[in-house]
């Protein structure tokens, strides 16, 4: 019987998760906050994946979404990630959606995780 892999949510202090999958892919983990402020503090200022290794750089798209589904920023640049801007103007507070793809460094798996995050005000 063909082993499944299973996905792990560990929930961190800081309000943000941490996405790592079984033993074929033990190495490959990414962090991702649960929160985007724009309140003018330090903390939580760019919504973007954190990635440790094993992602194929030249494989990489992250994406947001409002709550319509309307795609509002998009990257393949793993240094790049939202600050809340959308058509010149911050966003309201409310709930996002995010997606992540990437194909893994050692071989030609593709990846593709979702999910959703609070833009606070």
């Amino acid at each position: 019987m063909k082993k499944l892999a299973f996905l792990l949510f560990l929930i961190s202090a800081f309000s943000s998760i941490s996405f790592h999958s079984s033993a074929q892919e033990k190495n490959r983990m990414f962090n991702i906050s649960q929160n985007l402020t724009l309140d003018g503090d330090e903390f939580y200022k760019v919504f973007k994946p954190l990635f440790d290794a094993g992602v194929h750089p030249l494989d990489y798209s992250f994406k947001i979404f409002n709550r319509w589904g309307e795609l509002i920023f998009e990257t393949s640049d793993f240094e790049q990630g939202w600050d809340g801007i959308y058509e010149g103007k911050m966003v309201e507070s409310g709930t996002f959606t995010w997606k992540i793809e990437f194909k893994l460094a050692n071989n030609d798996d593709q990846k593709v995780y979702t999910g959703h995050f609070n833009v606070l005000r």
